[in-house]
């Protein structure tokens, strides 16, 4: 591909941009020995067939031409202006568990051998599920697979596999958005020692937007990256799981502009080509710990707290947001504080039903604005078509 003219990219090896007068026109990514590319009509093709000649298909399909692409176990469809992403196949080949009731009357009780290996596996399909396609899955499989696992466990990762059967048609949509006028917004979330040996669970959900985010109407959204995991340290207050999942978030959001800015600015080099303009794809943390916003917003150096060691971490997440307020005089314009009923990243800390998730996700669209409550704050209104 490199010898075609391809560039390929420093933060992913799978990925390689083809530009034409210094504008992107085609990206392809690998797979072993699988392709996806995605590229502007005619422009593209000449460069595609060029890549035909050269490897030897066995099979090749067009979204002009075909209905469903199949890729790495995935299903992709183009309709309406959108891209649909869902593994309706996989989730049908999956197989839900079998438990004798005299099993699940006893739901602390340690699982036998057997009973162990349908944990793993039914873990591992779910964790595939989840990192792929179905982040409504994530904070239910993380949580039963952490820990000394008992029947308990065993019971709910088999409600989670037929919640993905009942579901198995849902797909992730993605939809237009102006990459260079665009926002990621990042929500992030932790649910205090809500785990085994007083662990916390922290989670997010990374989207891209459009330039009208912040306002009452909202713009388009597609969500990029998301994750539910269980934080390492024992965190000994709500503030420092909470600036834990921040930290992991706001570096989710950073990873992506830098990604995108490598794919849509042919001679920029993420590792050595330097800072990025402020105003490109701005990065917006939004949490609803309202005391981690104070502490991350407010004038001068970061003020040490109880946890002497949460003032490195606080400092940490400031210095990041130097990528888009060198001078840290508005750090208001970085970070964001919604109520806890606006908090989308709740769906990944805690253990709640997968379909309100779906729903809100289902709106492509995000919308943060200021509250009457304070000027400072933001409101995200993720509810319902009404409210956008």
């Amino acid at each position: 591909l490199v010898k075609l003219g391809f560039v390929q990219s420093v933060l992913d090896k799978a990925l390689f941009f083809y530009y034409e007068m210094d504008r992107l026109v085609l990206v392809l990514g690998a797979h072993v020995d699988d392709l996806l590319g995605t590229g502007k009509p005619g422009v593209s093709d000449a460069i595609l067939g060029k890549v035909r000649a050269i490897f030897d298909f066995g099979a090749w399909a067009d979204s002009r031409e075909d209905e469903v692409l199949e890729y790495g176990g995935k299903q992709i469809k183009k309709m309406g202006g959108r891209v649909y992403l869902n593994q309706s196949k996989f989730i049908r080949a999956m197989t839900s568990l079998s438990l004798p009731r005299w099993r699940t009357a006893t739901p602390t009780s340690p699982l036998l051998p057997a009973e162990m290996t349908d944990l793993r596996s039914a873990g591992g399909s779910l964790h595939w599920l989840v990192n792929q396609t179905r982040p409504d899955l994530a904070a239910g499989t993380s949580l039963s697979m952490s820990g000394s696992p008992t029947v308990a466990n065993l019971v709910e990762l088999n409600k989670l596999l037929k919640e993905a059967k009942r579901s198995e048609d849902w797909s992730l949509a993605f939809v237009p958005i102006d990459l260079e006028k665009a926002f990621i917004v990042t929500y992030t979330d932790a649910s205090w020692a809500n785990a085994e040996e007083l662990k916390s669970q922290a989670g997010y959900l990374t989207f891209i937007t459009g330039p009208e985010v912040q306002t009452p109407a909202g713009d388009a959204a597609s969500l990029l990256d998301w994750r539910s995991h269980r934080i390492k340290r024992q965190c000994r207050s709500t503030l420092a799981a909470e600036t834990m999942s921040l930290d992991a978030g706001f570096d989710s959001g950073i990873f992506l502009r830098e990604l995108l800015a490598e794919a849509l600015i042919k001679d920029y080099n993420p590792v050595q080509s330097g800072r990025l303009p402020t105003h490109f794809v701005p990065v917006m943390p939004v949490t609803d710990c309202r005391s981690l916003y104070d502490l991350l917003t407010k004038d001068g150096p970061v003020a040490a707290t109880q946890e002497k060691r949460l003032t490195l971490d606080l400092g940490a997440i400031r210095e990041s947001a130097q990528e888009f307020d060198p001078d840290q005089e508005n750090l208001k314009d970085t970070f964001k504080w919604v109520d806890t009923n606006s908090q989308l990243a709740d769906h990944l800390t805690k253990q709640k039903p997968p379909h309100l998730l779906r729903e809100l996700l289902d709106l492509n669209r995000v919308a943060l604005q200021a509250t009457d409550r304070t000027e400072d704050a933001a409101k995200s209104l993720p509810h319902g078509p009404e409210d956008h």
